[in-house]
Parts: structure tokens; C-alpha cells; sequence
């Protein structure tokens, strides 16, 4: 608020004005104009966070090689209910040192779970 805008304020009549001031903020908060502003707001912060996210991506590229990596050996570590369930999730030869290995998924008995079928299948 200006100082010019203060001395309005002031001297006689000030409470009346002050009161108008105050009903045509709270009309305007009542018509949705808060509600727009706050949506506007979220808007701007959802943009900004993605600006941020962009930015940061293309200077640590090698983050989101080793983020996805890490949920794959994640994903891994879970047993799964059938092998095309398993290379749906992009799991292929689940050792039999792994939690999510399964006898039952290990056709040939080698020790290794939802192996790719052979290239002409």
C-alpha cells in the first residue's frame, strides 16, 4: 500500500471506507475469485516443478538410467505369479538366488526362472 493510499485511510470517514474496502475483498472471495487464484496458483507451482524436473534431468541424465535400473532389480525381487507376468514387468532370468525365483517357473531345471523363449517362437 502506497503512503497516498494510507492517508485515504485516515481522518474522516476512514472507518467507512476501510469498511467498503473490506466488503467489496470478502465479495470477491465469496464470487470464487480466491478459489481461481489458488487453482491459478497450484498451476504455476506444478509448472515450475516440472521446469525444475526437466532441467535437472538433462543435467544428471545418467539418474534416470540408474533410477530405472534400481526399480527392474526392485521389481525382480518380487515373485511373480506366472513368467508373463514376469516379462510383462521386463524380468527375464530370475536366478535361483532370488527371492522371486519359483521351481515351478524354471522349465529345463537350469536354475534360471522365465528365461526368453529361443528367437522363432
Amino acid at each position: 500500500m502506497s503512503p497516498h493510499d494510507a492517508r485515504r485511510l485516515e481522518g474522516t470517514g476512514s472507518p467507512e471506507r476501510l469498511a467498503s474496502l473490506q466488503r467489496r475483498f470478502r465479495g470477491a472471495a465469496r464470487r470464487g475469485a480466491g478459489r481461481a487464484g489458488r487453482t491459478l496458483l497450484l498451476v504455476y507451482w506444478a509448472a515450475c516443478l516440472g521446469v525444475i524436473g526437466i532441467g535437472l534431468d538433462r543435467l544428471y541424465p545418467h539418474v534416470r538410467q540408474e533410477a530405472a535400473e534400481t526399480l527392474v532389480a526392485l521389481d525382480a525381487a518380487r515373485p511373480f505369479p506366472n513368467c508373463a507376468a514376469a516379462h510383462l514387468a521386463g524380468v527375464y532370468n530370475i536366478p535361483s538366488s532370488s527371492p522371486a525365483y519359483r521351481t515351478r517357473q524354471d522349465g529345463d531345471g537350469d536354475g534360471w526362472a522365465c528365461e526368453p523363449l529361443p528367437d522363432g517362437w
